[in-house]
Parts: C-alpha cells; sequence; structure tokens
C-alpha cells in the first residue's frame, strides 16, 4: 500500500510522504528494490523534474481509489 524503508525486514517502515531529495537519499542508501520499487522512484522523479508543481502517490493498484482521496499511498512531492 506504500513505499516502505527497510522493506521485508523487522524495522520495515511505510513512507507516507517524501520529497524528491528524500527519495534520492533513500536511493542512496539502497532502500529500494533494483527491479521493482526502484524504476518507478526513477520515474517519479523524472515526472517531478519534469513538472516541478505535480505529485506522484505510489500504491497498490486495488487501492487507486483511495489514493486519489490520499487516504493511502506514498505521496513523492518536488
Amino acid at each position: 500500500d506504500y513505499v516502505y524503508l527497510n522493506f521485508g525486514k523487522d524495522n520495515e517502515e511505510p513512507i507516507k510522504a517524501m520529497t524528491v531529495a528524500d527519495a534520492r537519499k533513500y536511493i542512496e542508501e539502497g532502500q529500494f528494490g533494483e527491479t521493482d520499487m526502484l524504476p518507478k522512484i526513477k520515474a517519479a522523479i523524472s515526472y517531478l523534474e519534469a513538472v516541478p508543481s505535480g505529485k506522484v502517490i505510489i500504491t497498490s493498484l486495488n487501492k487507486t481509489a483511495d489514493a486519489i482521496d490520499e487516504k493511502i499511498g506514498t505521496i513523492i512531492t518536488k
């Protein structure tokens, strides 16, 4: 439902909101899986660099309606 820090570990923690700067820091820390979450985060960064006033929400496909209402999902902004 969210992007997570320490995914799959005992100290797993959902990220409810982050900035592009936060995302870059987490990438440097190796927080995102190379083949699953990292491409989504990089796409979000690219989009927000092109549309600084935009917003990206990452969540599960079946949670889309709640994500649009910002009830769930990780919100990424510039």
